[in-house]
């Protein structure tokens, strides 16, 4: 088995391969990992300045215990437990695509985030990433929603791809149409 990182749709992701023969045939088979995640900025990418002196401000950020109980019991994966670190790629990422929807346009608004959240409301299973979930947090009047990978990676931690605000609205339909689950009250 040997690792390779495969460039799609321009990101890497990590996949474990493992080459062999069938007859007079090659074959292999690849099992997927995780994304490639660096602190490099990616080539050909249009950087603001002002969100390049941001990203320079930003430093690793740890939201707390993964909800390893609720993902068992609502989505049956068994899980080990870890935190949920948000790297400094992830909040670039969120700065970059998100950056309209904070009311702050700099890395104090996850420290901020962070130091409020207690416990997740909702979690959900992201319609995009099979090994990824969604887990909601209410801060300030206001819900995040964290993107979360379920592998976790060299250090120990669960990875957050990116955060960003979800009107309340947008809560009560995921809600009630059954996308994501209530964790408390």
């Amino acid at each position: 088995m040997y690792r390779v990182t495969k460039h799609i749709n321009g990101h890497d992701y990590f996949y474990d391969q493992r080459t062999f023969r069938v007859g007079d045939r090659v074959k292999t088979i690849s099992r997927y990992v995780g994304p490639v995640m660096d602190t490099a900025p990616l080539s050909g990418r249009a950087v603001n300045t002002t969100q390049q002196a941001v990203s320079d401000t930003l430093d690793f950020l740890d939201f707390g215990p993964l909800p390893i109980g609720a993902i068992r019991r609502i989505f049956g994966r068994r899980l080990a437990p870890g935190s949920i670190g948000f790297y400094t790629e992830g909040q670039e990422h969120a700065i970059d695509r998100h950056f309209d929807r904070h009311s702050k346009a700099d890395g104090a608004i996850f420290e901020k985030i962070r130091t409020g959240l207690a416990s997740p409301a909702y979690i959900g299973q992201s319609q995009k990433h099979r090994n990824a979930i969604e887990v909601y947090y209410q801060y300030d009047n206001n819900y995040y929603l964290i993107a979360v990978s379920l592998h976790k990676d060299a250090n120990g931690h669960y990875r957050a791809a990116t955060i960003f605000w979800v009107k309340e609205k947008e809560i009560k339909t995921r809600f009630s149409a059954g996308r994501i689950h209530k964790l408390f009250g």
